[in-house]
């Protein structure tokens, strides 16, 4: 499945000046999606180039979120 294919995830915004490190705050973005609904369990997660690229992150950043 190609990115294009998955929705993209509607996280709060990710900010160095929020509390706690970026890949903390996308952890807890995603964490909250599933606590919506939005976010399903076994639905495949973007990959992280995309991630990187919607949220303006080093594929680093989102790598450890992911981990």
């Amino acid at each position: 499945m190609s990115d294009d294919a998955l929705p993209k995830l509607s996280l709060p915004p990710i900010s160095p000046a929020a509390e706690g490190p970026l890949y903390e705050q996308i952890v807890r973005g995603i964490k909250h999606e599933i606590g919506e609904g939005r976010l399903c369990p076994g639905r495949p997660l973007p990959s992280f180039r995309a991630l990187a690229e919607d949220l303006l992150v080093s594929l680093i950043t989102v790598k450890r979120a992911y981990e």
